[in-house]
């Protein structure tokens, strides 16, 4: 991230900043000028953002691909700093352009978007979410630039009213996803930005036009339907999906991590156990980087799912290994919890609010850890703070619904 100095017989003015934790759902804006012709165009664009422990677990990437779509990048640590993810259609050249949010302040700065690189060249197709660096980041490192930040708000975007979501919803269902006669790479594009708007169905049908051509590349087809299928709650047809991912292509991590979950959602534990194994196995033989922190967390969700309490940990301990977030401390201190370590779980929720201290569902957690340990002042406090933060939602392993 860098800083431009620049004169200009124009009066320009001066954008606010907002500096908060974002919640899920909520609507954000980018803008920027895509590559598209040799004339750049202005675009504004809506979205959804994740808040940011939920959006690090929706990456659909698993860490191995967040890369640009409009260049290659080689240093494995780039990309922790991006820790805003949301829906909105990004093309190359938007990269450097503000996000923000209902207010029109800014709340990050659009970097990358996910994608895969396609079986037969070097190609890439856009196949996931955007992604962003918070705003905090650059307050962070702003002394570091020389530069002074007048003004910087800390209030969250208000709720919409019904009638603006109503409005936005409006907007969202007209915008034109271009149609007709198509490659296999224009259909799969298609059929993410589809899947981005939300659009799941129509999402499914542009992928599977471009399973219809049997391209070399079928297993990227496969996998955005088996997205669409599984945001739209069809997991039966997502699982199928999925596994004509993993039978053209054995090693794709990220449809191995999704059949896992959706596995997890049906109940089928044991398989999920075994799609995740093969994620982690797969990811390790080809040594991607940076490695991917979910597939261990998920592992350990599954274990604990199977009341194999101290295999779990041993997962979560690995996830956070690779990156301590916020979000895996919880996860540890549930699975201490249910093995009746209360100490060990408050530690781990105390940790985890040391990370991020607006998740609700941490201080109800070691609130009630607290209340058992005979820590009724505590207790209480715990649950004042989460009653405060609860418009902020709760964050479980649920990246499907957002709480």
């Amino acid at each position: 991230m860098a800083t431009v100095k620049f004169n200009s017989g124009e009066n320009y003015p001066v954008a606010t900043l907002a500096d908060y934790p974002v919640a899920n759902h909520q609507y954000i804006f980018t803008v920027g000028y895509p590559k598209l012709g040799q004339t750049p165009s202005w675009r504004f664009t809506i979205g959804q953002i994740f808040s940011r422990e939920n959006g690090l677990l929706a990456l659909t990437s698993t860490g191995q691909d967040l890369k640009s779509i409009d260049n290659t990048i080689q240093d494995a640590n780039l990309g922790k700093e991006y820790e805003l993810v949301y829906t909105s259609i990004t093309l190359g050249g938007m990269s450097g352009g503000p996000v923000v949010d209902s207010q029109g302040r800014v709340i990050g700065i659009h970097g990358k978007a996910e994608g895969q690189v396609l079986m037969e060249d070097t190609t890439r197709v856009q196949l996931g979410y955007s992604l962003g660096i918070p705003i905090s980041t650059f307050l962070r490192i702003a002394p570091e630039l020389n530069t002074r930040v007048n003004r910087v708000e800390n209030t969250p975007a208000p709720q919409l009213k019904s009638w603006e979501i109503e409005s936005i919803r409006k907007a969202i269902l007209s915008v034109n996803v271009s149609g007709g006669n198509a490659s296999a790479i224009e259909w799969i594009e298609r059929g993410n930005q589809l899947w981005l708007l939300g659009r799941y169905q129509e999402a499914a049908t542009a992928f599977e036009n471009a399973i219809e051509q049997r391209p070399a590349f079928i297993h990227l087809a496969y996998y955005g339907k088996g997205l669409s299928l599984w945001w739209n709650g069809n997991d039966t047809a997502a699982v199928e999906a999925f596994k004509q991912v993993v039978q053209a292509k054995p090693d794709f991590v990220p449809a191995l991590y999704f059949l896992s979950l959706t596995n997890q959602n049906l109940g089928n534990l044991d398989q999920a156990l075994f799609n995740v194994r093969q994620a982690i196995f797969h990811q390790n033989q080809a040594k991607y980087q940076p490695i991917s922190p979910n597939l261990y967390a998920l592992k350990g969700n599954l274990l604990s799912d199977l009341k194999r309490y101290k295999e779990a940990i041993e997962a979560i301990d690995q996830a956070i290994l690779v990156d301590p977030r916020a979000i895996f401390y919880v996860i540890r201190g549930d699975i201490h919890n249910n093995l009746g370590d209360k100490q060990e779980a408050m530690n781990d929720y105390t940790q985890a609010l040391d990370l991020n201290p607006n998740v609700a569902y941490t201080y109800t957690a070691r609130g009630s850890v607290r209340k058992e340990l005979g820590d009724n002042k505590g207790a209480i406090d715990d649950y004042t703070q989460a009653l405060r933060l609860n418009s902020y939602g709760v964050v479980i392993w649920d990246i499907r619904n957002g709480k």
